[in-house]
């Protein structure tokens, strides 16, 4: 019996910091808002082929954990509405969201 629950606890205690460990790095990402001119040629494209009657509010930079670059645009549409474009640094979409007013 003690020594099932010695290993429960030992279990209990390790099994948080592995889960945590594993979770790292998966979405985290360093991010820094930069301009247009920052932005590599076949993402800006992209995303102005994509967006063509869009005002640009901002672009962040992202750099995943795992090295991967990636360019968040957040852009107001011509009817108000707001939204946002992730791209990669060669100009393929990794996500897009429309948002409400």
């Amino acid at each position: 019996m003690r020594c099932a629950l010695r290993l429960l606890t030992v279990v209990v205690l390790v099994m948080p910091v592995g889960c945590k460990s594993d979770k790292a790095g998966m979405d985290e990402a360093t991010k820094q808002k930069v301009s247009m001119a920052l932005v590599p040629p076949k993402t800006a494209e992209a995303f102005a082929k994509d967006h063509r009657e869009v005002r640009l509010d901002w672009v962040q930079k992202l750099i995943k954990n795992n090295g991967d670059v990636h360019y968040e645009f957040k852009f107001t549409e011509k009817d108000g509405r707001k939204g946002e474009a992730e791209y990669d640094s060669v100009g393929e979409k990794a996500s897009f969201a429309p948002t409400l007013k």
